[in-house]
This record gives structure tokens, C-alpha cells and sequence, in this order.
């Protein structure tokens, strides 16, 4: 059995990778598995799930003030959204200065004469649900307030602006802007629908519905995704090989529930909470299971790389 704390990914039999707690092989031994056709040399997991069984599911692996929010929005049904708060937001592009575009003097006059001002795009990755309001930017849990050019207020530094066509964050200053999140609404089932599936269809899923492709730091894998704990079984027909090779791994990914300054509480993604996974294959051999692998995963490596055997 495949097991895991954390969650996971599983590739196997060949490649693949499965993330869990919990996964057995029945290969050959068991009445069930004698009835099977059996499993050639170089198959995968994935040819064989059409026969997997989910052992062990958790109706949900989020923190109680995450899980209300998320069963909240699930129960307003289409309509349900979340509202999600970015990272903060590192990864700014630099581009010209106003000086480099000869800004003509009256638009500078409003940025009082700093024709160093340099334009910044940030492309925060995110999917705000269609109809919602765009993304508002916001720094130490504040709204940071739109400074309008021809207002007559006094220029504070810098101006920001969402490009909803380019799902990009401009911004005018001197220096990157610093500290800023962005809160939005994403629909419910976008953020978790992946990974709670209990959240919306009441049961465990079909594990031929589990399969995606996973990345980890720069190699991606077609893997089949659970939640940990979880377990699953895998029944075989007789195998004839010497040797079953596996690639596991963990993804790091988490939320968490925060407080605004405004006392609104929104949900975060987040990373590095993980305290690390075990990953266990037990084999039946007719007289029961018994342990035929095991790797640790250190929180060092989860969602950074694969573990192979």
C-alpha cells in the first residue's frame, strides 16, 4: 500500500505516481486477482485503474475555518465564489521609464516632473469567475486606494492599475512595488474542485478520474492525484516481472484562513506547511499483506522533486 501524510501524487508500474495513504497491490495471489488477465511487462498504472478501488478518502483535508468558507460557497451552487488572496507578489517585470516614452511635461507635471518613473507588470496567474470585480491590490491586509492622475491629489509614489485582457497588474514607480497581494473572487470549484472532491459530489471519485498532469519544480509527470490520507487497491492478474518501478511525490499546497484590516476573512494559498510524507506499497502474497516498499519524503522535497524506484 501506498501511504502518505501530506498530499501526494503517485506514478507506477512502469511510471507513473500516486500520492496517498495508503495503496495496495494484489498481484496474482488473491481469488480476485487469479480472475484477472494478466499484467504484461511495461504497463502502467493508468491501464490498470479501470479495476482500482478507493479504500480510504477524507471528506475534506481543510482547516475548519477553510472548510466553512469553501462548503459555504459550494452550497450557492454555479454562483458560488471564494474570495482568494495571492501570494504576494514578486516576480515584477521592469519596463521603460516615462522619460524613455518622452512623456509629454503636462502628464509628467501630475507624476511632479519624475520622468524615472518606470512602468512594472506582475502576471499573478490567477482566474478571477467571470461577472466579479476585478482584483483589488492590497498591502498589510489594507485596500491600497486608487490614485486617479487628474484628481489633484498629490502623486503618492505609485499608481496601479488591473489589465483584465492580459490578467496583469501594472503599476507605475520609481522602484518594484513592495508587499502587494491581490484579492479577488475565483469560482469555488476552480480552487478545490481537483482536490475536495467530497466537497462537491458527496463520495469518494472514480480513481480513473484522478489522473492530471503534476509538476514538480521543472518535470512534469501524468500522475494520479490523492489526498493523504488516503488509500487505494489495485488488483492484478498474475505478474511477470522482476521489477515495479514507482515515482512519488508530494505537492506543496495549502490555505489558510486571514483576517483584513477590515475584518473581513478571505482564504490564502500558501506553501511549506507540510511535515513530510511516507509513501508504503504492500503486496498481497496469499497469505496477506506485506510490506514491499517505502520511501520517506522530507517537507525539504515536497513539491520540489520526484522520488524513483
Amino acid at each position: 500500500m501506498l501511504a502518505g501524510l501530506g498530499a501526494g501524487l503517485l506514478a507506477g508500474l512502469g511510471a507513473g505516481l500516486l500520492a496517498g495513504l495508503g495503496a495496495g497491490l494484489l498481484a496474482g495471489c488473491s481469488d480476485e486477482a487469479e480472475r484477472l488477465p494478466p499484467a504484461r511487462p511495461g504497463d502502467t498504472l493508468f491501464e490498470h485503474l479501470h479495476q482500482a478501488r478507493i479504500e480510504h478518502y477524507p471528506e475534506s483535508n481543510l482547516d475548519g475555518d477553510v472548510d466553512a468558507v469553501a462548503r459555504a460557497a459550494v452550497a450557492k451552487g454555479d454562483a458560488g465564489t471564494l474570495a482568494l488572496l495571492t501570494p504576494v507578489l514578486e516576480d515584477w517585470i521592469p519596463g521603460r521609464t516615462l522619460g524613455d516614452f518622452n512623456t509629454p511635461q503636462g502628464v509628467l507635471a501630475l507624476f511632479e516632473g519624475d520622468a524615472s518613473l518606470r512602468l512594472w507588470r506582475a502576471k499573478p496567474g490567477i482566474r478571477p469567475a467571470a461577472g466579479t470585480p476585478d482584483p483589488v491590490p492590497l498591502r498589510d491586509g489594507r485596500i491600497v486606494e486608487p490614485w486617479i492622475p487628474v484628481s489633484g491629489d498629490p502623486f503618492p509614489g505609485e499608481l496601479l492599475h488591473w489589465l483584465g485582457e492580459e490578467s496583469t497588474l501594472r503599476g507605475i514607480s520609481k522602484d518594484a512595488p513592495a508587499d502587494l497581494r491581490l484579492l479577488y473572487e475565483t469560482e469555488v470549484r476552480s480552487e478545490f474542485g481537483s482536490l475536495e472532491r467530497p466537497l462537491f459530489e458527496g463520495v469518494a471519485p472514480d480513481p480513473e478520474t484522478l489522473t492530471r498532469r503534476a509538476r514538480l519544480l521543472t518535470m512534469s509527470r501524468r500522475a494520479l492525484l490523492l489526498p493523504a490520507p488516503a488509500a487505494l487497491s489495485v488488483p492484478l492478474g498474475p505478474l511477470q516481472a522482476e521489477r515495479l518501478e514507482l515515482a512519488v511525490g508530494a505537492l506543496d499546497q495549502s490555505w489558510s484562513s486571514v483576517t483584513l484590516a477590515d475584518d473581513r476573512r478571505v482564504v490564502q494559498r500558501g506553501r511549506g506547511r507540510t511535515d513530510g510524507m511516507s509513501f508504503v506499497v504492500e503486496v498481497d502474497d496469499g497469505t496477506g499483506f506485506v510490506e514491499a516498499w517505502r520511501a520517506e519524503l522530507p517537507a525539504t522535497d515536497a513539491g520540489v522533486r520526484w522520488i524513483e524506484d
